[in-house]
């Protein structure tokens, strides 16, 4: 999106927005900005503008369609300092040029973020490195490691937005793995932490524990849509709760973990619709397996939804990620091409059988 080329004058792209117009990538959103001049200056310059008290964030506003996070300088003030040396970049759309205050360019070309300041790495920089990390195949960095971490909870506005920006990393388990190594996960969404304490069977799961598997998913995605990210997330949060039945290790975890991923997102107040379709994903993730066996009757309300594609990409995904073929996957498609052909046709049933029709003069 080019919008950017028209923004204000005295507004500067920043962070890791900064970074991918330089990395050459398209601009995610919300796009990072500074702005010098006031927060009346942006709300003359802006739309739909929100003060939520963000840390490091002035503003979250409407730019020609676009959500923008907004930190606001004096004329003479230094840009802000950001933890990580490649967050220090910055853009001007006026100029087209690049800013570079800090003479971190070899960082950037090295793709080697380190920090500015190695003995201060507070829950702040932490937040940061996650997404930094989730956006860019940076190479690993321990740079939370030995560290004690003390989290206070955040405000539901920040938890949210820092999930769904992570979550729309092309590398969103990078960013997940760190939030639950320091802690962050543990003291804010406690459901997703009891993950990493629900073994697998290594014959069916070699990948590790269900979180482990949960993050594996996320390397099979073909594309960063944010319900099917939510359903990848969400789709095994049952299994800490289910229990054995007849040899089903985690009998009835899709229901279970149906309930947990609305109460998940009802409290992180994310849109209904989205919720509606992210629980889809979560009750249903186990039927493509099985709808190639499966008379239609029972899948047929599943399989005419609208969001029955997205089931199907996250089932491959979370095959791929235990390292089996994708036949199973092939067989659902296949299934799936044949329901919708034969549900156009109004001389068979969406089984494929002919059916009898009586026309009267």
């Amino acid at each position: 999106m080019d919008f950017y080329k028209n923004l204000p004058a005295g507004v500067f792209i920043g962070s890791v927005s900064a970074l991918e117009l330089y990395y050459g990538k398209e601009l995610s959103e919300p796009v990072n900005l500074v702005l010098r001049g006031s927060l009346t200056d942006v709300a003359r310059e802006f739309d739909d503008v929100d003060f939520p008290g963000i840390e490091g964030c002035d503003a979250v506003a409407r730019y020609e369609g676009h959500t923008c996070l907004i930190s606001c300088i004096d004329e003479d003030e230094p840009f802000p300092r950001m933890p990580f040396s490649v967050q220090n970049l910055y853009y001007d759309p006026r100029r087209r040029v690049f800013m570079d205050p800090l003479n971190i360019y070899y960082d950037i070309r090295r793709r080697e973020p380190r920090l500015l300041d190695e003995v201060c790495c507070d829950e702040q920089t932490v937040i940061e490195g996650a997404l930094l990390y989730s956006r860019f195949k940076y190479p690993r960095n321990r740079f939370y490691r030995g560290l004690d971490y003390n989290w206070e909870h955040i405000s539901v506005y920040e938890q949210r937005l820092l999930l769904s920006r992570i979550l729309k990393g092309k590398y969103a388990h990078r960013g997940l793995d760190i939030l639950m190594r320091t802690g962050f996960i543990s003291t804010h969404w406690p459901e997703l932490a009891r993950m990493d304490a629900t073994e697998h069977a290594k014959e069916h799961h070699p990948e590790g524990n269900a979180w482990e598997h949960t993050l594996e998913t996320f390397r099979y995605r073909k594309n960063t849509d944010l319900a099917l990210s939510l359903g990848l997330l969400l789709h095994d949060a049952g299994k800490p709760a289910a229990k054995r039945n007849e040899g089903n290790t985690f009998d009835r975890h899709a229901q279970i973990g149906t309930g947990i991923a609305r109460r998940f997102l009802e409290r992180l107040e994310f849109e209904r619709d989205l919720q509606d379709e992210v629980v889809f994903l979560v009750r249903e993730h186990m039927l493509p397996a099985f709808i190639p066996r499966l008379p239609t009757y029972r899948t047929e309300r599943s399989m005419s939804s609208p969001w029955f594609p997205k089931l199907l990409e996250l089932f491959r995904c979370d095959l791929s990620s235990t390292f089996r073929g994708p036949e199973k996957y092939y067989e659902a498609c296949t299934t799936y091409r044949s329901f919708l052909k034969y549900r156009k046709n109004p001389f068979r049933t969406a089984e494929g059988k002919k059916q009898l029709r009586l026309y009267v003069e």
